[in-house]
């Protein structure tokens, strides 16, 4: 079984502007996605 999640780029666009106005704790926690996915794509993505 394939345990790894793999996201789209127009989800992961989606998640960043989600982050960026309500959040990074809130966003994962809405999405349903690991801190550590937000935080690498806030900052290696968003730019």
């Amino acid at each position: 079984m394939d345990r790894v999640k793999k996201y789209d780029e127009e989800f992961k666009k989606q998640a960043i502007k989600l982050a960026k106005e309500i959040g990074n704790k809130a966003a994962v926690s809405e999405l349903g996605i690991p801190m550590l996915w937000q935080k690498t794509y806030v900052h290696g993505f968003a730019e």
